[in-house]
């Protein structure tokens, strides 16, 4: 029997604070541990004004232990940046695995 073993990723979420009155964006980076990465699709662009992009997506398999929010992040995986693709939420029912959270993240190319 072969077990499933995840790899490690990189979450980098950003945040607004104050410094001084003033607005600042600020990154909080987290490293998972044992997550599933899965290769999506890659496709050309549609987008005129882009003739040589290409669309990358991966689907991540986020572990049970990360419980923050993934809206507007982006994912780190081998050394490349992914932004989240929407609000994923962690699946609350009948998860007998250590993942319960599939996450699109997608990059674009040219």
């Amino acid at each position: 029997m072969q077990l499933l073993k995840g790899e490690t990723v990189t979450v980098i979420r950003t945040y607004k604070t104050y410094e001084d009155g003033y607005p600042v964006v600020k990154e909080a980076t987290d490293i998972v541990e044992n997550a599933l990465v899965h290769p999506g699709i890659t496709s050309d662009s549609n987008e005129g004004n882009r003739p040589d992009g290409a669309t990358v997506a991966f689907t991540v398999g986020f572990p049970k232990t990360y419980q923050q929010d993934l809206r507007g992040a982006f994912v780190v995986i081998d050394g490349r940046r992914y932004s989240v693709i929407g609000d994923p939420q962690p699946c609350c029912e009948n998860c007998p695995t250590a993942w319960n959270r599939n996450v699109e993240v997608s990059a674009v190319e040219g």
